[in-house]
C-alpha cells in the first residue's frame, strides 16, 4: 500500500521565510518518504505554500501497525528570528 498525501507548508507572516531543511524522523522513517519537495533554500513569500501544493509525504509500510508514525521536521530562517518547527 502506498498513499501521497499533501502535507503544505505554508508562510503565514508577512515577510519572506525562508526554509533551510526539511525531513523526516522518529522510529518507522523507513514507512514515509517526500515527493515534490523543492531544492534548498526554499524562499516562501507570504502566502506562499511549499512546492506549490505539489509536496507531499508518501507513506508505504513495510509492516501493519498502528503505531507506524514519524515526525516531519522543518528547519526555517525568517527576517524575525531563526527556529524549529
Amino acid at each position: 500500500m502506498r498513499r501521497a498525501l499533501p502535507f503544505p507548508i505554508s508562510n503565514l507572516g508577512n515577510c519572506n521565510l525562508v526554509i533551510t531543511n526539511i525531513w523526516i524522523g522518529n522510529t518507522a522513517t523507513n514507512d514515509y518518504s517526500l515527493s515534490g519537495l523543492p531544492s534548498f533554500p526554499i524562499i516562501l513569500e507570504p502566502g506562499h505554500i511549499v512546492g506549490e501544493g505539489d509536496f507531499n509525504v508518501v507513506f508505504s509500510p513495510t509492516a501493519i501497525s498502528r503505531t507506524r508514525t514519524a515526525t516531519l521536521n522543518v528547519t526555517y530562517v525568517s527576517d524575525h528570528s531563526p527556529g524549529r518547527r
